[in-house]
C-alpha cells in the first residue's frame, strides 16, 4: 500500500516557501506540493523544522561570525523553530479534531444504516409471514370451495334423479290411462248385454282415474316440491361459490400487494422516523 507522499518532496517544498520568505506551514506545503495529506505533510513538517534547526545551527558556529552574533542569531532561530513547530503542532491538532469529527460522522452513519437495514430486514420478516397467512387462507378457501363444489354436485343429482322419477311416474300415469281407457271401450262395448257389469266397471274405472289423478297429482307436487328445493339449494350454493371467488380474488390481490411491497421498497423508506413505521406496523395488522 502506498505510504503518501515521500519525505525528500514535502522537505523540497518546504524549503521553496520558506525561499520565498514565508513559514512553512501544512497548508502552504500541501499547496506547493499539490498533493499529500494533512497528517502526512504535518509529521514530516516536524522533521523537516528538526533538521532546518540543525542545519541553521551549524551554519550559525561558522568561524567567519562574531560569537555574539553567532549566538543572537541561533536563539533568534530557535525561538522561530519553536512558534513555527507551535504553529504547525495547533494545525496537525486542527486537523486531527476534523478527522475525528468525520470519522465520529461515518461511525453515526454507519449506524444509522446497520438500524436501518435491521427495521428492513424484520419489516421483511412480517411481510414473509403475511404472505404466509394469506396464502394458508387461501388453501382453506379453496378446500372451502371444492367442498362447495361437491354440494352442489350432489343436489344437483338428487334434483335430476326427483325428476326422473316425476317423469317414471308421469309415464305410468300415462300408460294407467291408456289401460283404463281401453277398459272402458270394451266395457262400453258389451254394454247392451252388460248393463250392471259395465256399471260397476265405470264406477270401477272411474274410481282408479280418480286415484291415478290423485297420486299423479301427489308425484307432481312431490317433484315440484324437490324442484323447487333442490333450485333453492343450486341457488345459494352458486351465491356461496360467488361469495368464496370474491374472498379468493380479495386474498390474491393483498397477497400480490404484499410481495411487490417486499420485492420494491426502496431503502430510503427503512430510513422513516419510528413513528411512521409504527403507523405502518398498525395498518398491516389492520
Amino acid at each position: 500500500m502506498p505510504v503518501g507522499v515521500p519525505e525528500t518532496e514535502v522537505f523540497a517544498a518546504a524549503d521553496r516557501v520558506l525561499a520565498r520568505g514565508e513559514r512553512p506551514t501544512v497548508e502552504r506545503v500541501r499547496l506547493e506540493l499539490g498533493r499529500g495529506s494533512p497528517a502526512r505533510v504535518g509529521q514530516l513538517l516536524e522533521v523537516w523544522w528538526d533538521a532546518l534547526a540543525k542545519r541553521l545551527s551549524g551554519h550559525a558556529s561558522l568561524p567567519a561570525l562574531p560569537a555574539t552574533v553567532a549566538s543572537a542569531f541561533a536563539q533568534i532561530w530557535e525561538q522561530a523553530v519553536a512558534a513555527g513547530r507551535t504553529a504547525a503542532e495547533q494545525e496537525v491538532t486542527a486537523e486531527r479534531a476534523a478527522l475525528a469529527a468525520v470519522m465520529q460522522s461515518l461511525q453515526k452513519e454507519a449506524e444509522q444504516q446497520v438500524a436501518a437495514l435491521a427495521q428492513a430486514q424484520s419489516e421483511a420478516a412480517d411481510a414473509r409471514a403475511a404472505a404466509e397467512l394469506a396464502g394458508q387462507r387461501l388453501a382453506d378457501l379453496e378446500r372451502l370451495l371444492a367442498q362447495q363444489a361437491q354440494e352442489l354436485a350432489d343436489v344437483r343429482s338428487q334434483r335430476d334423479a326427483a325428476q326422473a322419477r316425476a317423469a317414471m311416474h308421469e309415464a305410468g300415469v300415462t300408460e294407467l290411462r291408456a289401460e283404463l281407457a281401453a277398459q272402458l271401450t270394451e266395457a262400453q262395448a258389451e254394454r247392451a248385454g252388460w248393463g250392471a257389469q259395465i256399471q260397476a266397471l265405470e264406477d270401477r274405472a272411474h274410481r282408479e282415474i280418480d286415484r291415478a289423478r290423485q297420486e299423479l297429482k301427489a308425484t307432481k307436487l312431490e317433484a315440484a316440491t324437490a324442484t323447487k328445493a333442490a333450485q333453492r339449494r343450486e341457488q345459494a350454493l352458486q351465491q356461496a361459490l360467488d361469495k368464496a371467488e370474491r374472498t379468493i380474488a380479495t386474498v390474491e390481490a393483498k397477497l400480490s400487494a404484499l410481495a411487490a411491497k417486499a420485492s420494491t421498497r426502496p431503502r430510503s423508506e427503512a430510513k422513516k422516523p419510528t413513528a411512521a413505521r409504527r403507523k405502518g406496523g398498525k395498518a398491516r395488522n389492520t
